[in-house]
């Protein structure tokens, strides 16, 4: 069977740009296997929503040497197995070359971010340029038929707040989610709060339930059963966009033009002009950054929201 290697080892909200990619490819090449060589966490997301038909952990002794001196005979022999490699890696990673070593005659290469301000999805897919979505065109990523039943029954409406990132730079003020909440269930709402390392510390109300410690295909569907989503530029967000969740995503160093998440129902809200962004670099990542975030325009924007569901 004609095979494509995938060669990715970024995190969540990284895995989830490339997802319109793994799409594309699964319809325009329906007789070939799709492997992806990276993080076991997104691999099984990747796999369990169909993306991805098999996944090997990049962090395993067999692929150090793709890192340094080559890898062994038995590795190479399963590398060398694929027709076609897509790495996403810098330029100067070495990866690229031990993939061709081991016998695979075409490897594309693209760095994970791109010179110029444009939408990460839209430039991941420029390297499957010629071909075309089969079927009718969604924003919506992740179809819902794919999905688990949610890991937690929540009353409705229940909005789902990630009140981390992975830099806390990037983190709204918690007190500020907390004055979120409680303007939300004035109205009526419940709130479940998306917990992982990252809000490690954070006092987060005892009362509403946490979604902490469930696989990334589980916390999907959570997030699809969700009346809206809240949060900082983080995967959580990316992927309750990609589940076609209404989201409020805040963003304040990173440059939304490139990192807002795709969805059917996106909303940004960014810190004012006078920060600056530069294309790939987030500048200015301070918590004055995220705290000229205005509280009352996040409140109106998720009464909104919430009026609509």
């Amino acid at each position: 069977m004609p095979s494509i290697l995938v060669y990715h080892t970024g995190a969540l909200g990284d895995f989830v740009t490339i997802l319109p990619l793994l799409s594309l490819l699964r319809e325009n090449y329906p007789q070939h296997s799709i492997a992806l060589l990276g993080r076991p966490d997104t691999g099984t997301l990747g796999q369990k929503l169909h993306f991805v038909d098999s996944v090997r952990d990049v962090t395993s002794l067999e692929f150090l040497g793709l890192f340094g001196t080559g890898v062994s005979e038995e590795t190479a022999m399963w590398i060398g197995s694929f027709d076609l490699a897509i790495a996403f890696c810098a330029d100067n990673s070495p990866v690229p070359a031990h993939l061709k070593a081991c016998g695979i005659k075409r490897v594309i290469r693209q760095p994970p971010v791109p010179q110029k301000p444009i939408p990460i999805v839209e430039y991941h897919l420029s390297l499957l340029q010629g071909l075309e979505r089969q079927g009718e065109k969604s924003t919506t990523i992740i179809s819902p038929n794919r999905l688990p039943p949610p890991p937690l029954t929540l009353s409705f409406p229940t909005v789902a707040i990630h009140p981390g990132s992975g830099s806390r730079l990037k983190n709204w003020p918690l007190e500020r989610f907390l004055r979120v909440r409680r303007a939300l269930i004035s109205k009526g709402a419940h709130v479940v709060w998306i917990v992982g390392p990252a809000e490690e510390g954070m006092r987060l109300p005892e009362a509403d339930p946490r979604a902490q410690g469930y696989p990334l295909y589980q916390l999907a569907a959570l997030l699809r059963s969700c009346a809206f989503s809240i949060g900082n530029d983080s995967g959580t967000m990316h992927l309750a966009a990609a589940v076609g969740s209404p989201c409020i995503s805040l963003f304040g160093g990173s440059d939304p033009r490139i990192w807002a998440p795709l969805g059917p129902d996106t909303r940004i809200i960014a810190a004012g002009k006078e920060i600056a962004h530069h294309v790939g670099q987030p500048v200015g990542l301070t918590s004055g950054c995220m705290e000229s975030i205005p509280e009352d325009r996040v409140i109106s924007e998720c009464l909104t929201l919430l009026h609509r569901s």
